[in-house]
């Protein structure tokens, strides 16, 4: 079997995960732009994934349960440059 020595690199990844603080809002779409607008000039392009968190209430056979509360949470973030290298 042939050995590989050592292969490049071609990408990494770091990710950073945070622990909720209940005194401060949720972590929205627009944080997350506010945030990384100071990364603009060097990373201009931006995917989100987010997911929608709906809580219901009642219900039965004969009546549909009501939404009582709904909101979107930004589940991660990704900042590029344009080609994708960084």
């Amino acid at each position: 079997m042939e050995s590989l020595g050592k292969p490049p690199i071609i990408e990494a990844w770091i990710g950073l995960r945070f622990e909720p603080n209940p005194d401060r809002p949720p972590w929205t779409g627009e944080a997350a732009r506010e945030f990384f607008s100071r990364y603009s000039e060097q990373f201009p392009d931006a995917e989100f994934e987010a997911e929608r968190r709906v809580a219901l209430e009642g219900g039965s056979l004969r009546e549909l349960p009501q939404v009582v509360r709904q909101e979107m949470a930004i589940r991660k973030v990704q900042v590029y440059n344009r080609d994708r290298s960084r």
